[in-house]
């Protein structure tokens, strides 16, 4: 399987960031992009664990904030063709990855 480029990781992070910019604006740390990994589940990784509540769940579809209740706007059409994501824990860790 080949590894997720750059830039790719970079338009998921992008995405993330553009799903969550009122809580960012509000003073929530930036979620930090991770090219090699040490998880043992993904090589590329984007952990926030100063994040929203659950806010892999949310992404990059959007959804409900499990939290207080709005709507998690739906970024999926920023993620490139071919790289999906996996909430890897809830608390502030996804997995990026290649089809």
């Amino acid at each position: 399987m080949a590894k997720v480029s750059n830039s790719e990781a970079n338009a998921v992070l992008n995405a993330l960031l553009k799903q969550h910019s009122a809580a960012i604006a509000a003073g929530y740390s930036e979620p930090k992009l991770v090219m090699d990994s040490d998880s043992e589940y993904a090589d590329v990784c984007i952990s926030w664990e100063e994040g929203p509540y659950e806010w892999p769940y949310t992404f990059p579809h959007g959804g409900i904030d499990p939290e207080f209740g709005f709507a998690v706007k739906d970024v999926s059409d920023m993620i490139p063709t071919g790289i999906w994501c996996e909430t890897i824990y809830g608390w502030g860790l996804i997995g990026i990855y290649r089809d």
